[in-house]
């Protein structure tokens, strides 16, 4: 065994040089220049620490006061829908109503009617979202629900005003329009 120790291969005593290509150097400079990035933001200091701690109660309150608004709103939406939902359930109880089409029309009502709460529900998720800090931007406001009455308006007005729309949208339209006839 004392043989086999005094056997090994003595280190090389200058340093090595392996060749690289040019596409392995560019590939190691890349790694170490996202490990440097990652070293710095995981050596940052978050932002909250300087800040003082936040008062429970006065948070909660100023939350409060700024979502009432929406309670009230969500509030109606949820009453409209259970009504319409009541009244579709006693239009199906009834088999005249199915036969002559009311229990029909009380569905979309209610169908509607659900539409426009489960969007009034969003609206006030990233409302409370905002306020709280935890989105940045504000809610986007609440859209209107297009019934099958209101598409022929809406089409008869894109009808009315689409050369103006797409003469707004581009300035050099724009100007023709403005300039009179001569």
């Amino acid at each position: 065994m004392k043989d086999s120790l005094k056997k090994t291969v003595p280190a090389p005593t200058g340093r090595t040089h392996r060749t690289m290509r040019l596409g392995e150097i560019s590939q190691r400079a890349c790694i170490v220049g996202i490990i440097k990035e990652k070293t710095a933001i995981l050596t940052r200091q978050a932002p909250e620490r300087s800040l003082p701690p936040l008062n429970r109660t006065h948070s909660l309150t100023q939350w409060t006061y700024e979502l009432t608004k929406y309670q009230k709103q969500l509030r109606r939406c949820r009453k409209r829908y259970s009504t319409a939902k009541k009244e579709w359930q006693k239009a199906q109880a009834s088999w005249w109503r199915r036969l002559s089409g009311i229990s029909r029309r009380r569905k979309q009502v209610m169908e509607e009617k659900f539409l426009h709460l489960l969007d009034m529900i969003r609206y006030v998720v990233q409302a409370l979202l905002h306020i709280t800090g935890l989105r940045a931007i504000p809610p986007e406001p609440l859209r209107t629900i297009l019934t099958p009455q209101d598409k022929p308006a809406l089409e008869r007005f894109i009808k009315e005003y689409d050369d103006e729309f797409t003469a707004m949208a581009h300035a050099c339209k724009a100007l023709t329009l403005a300039e009179p006839a001569l």
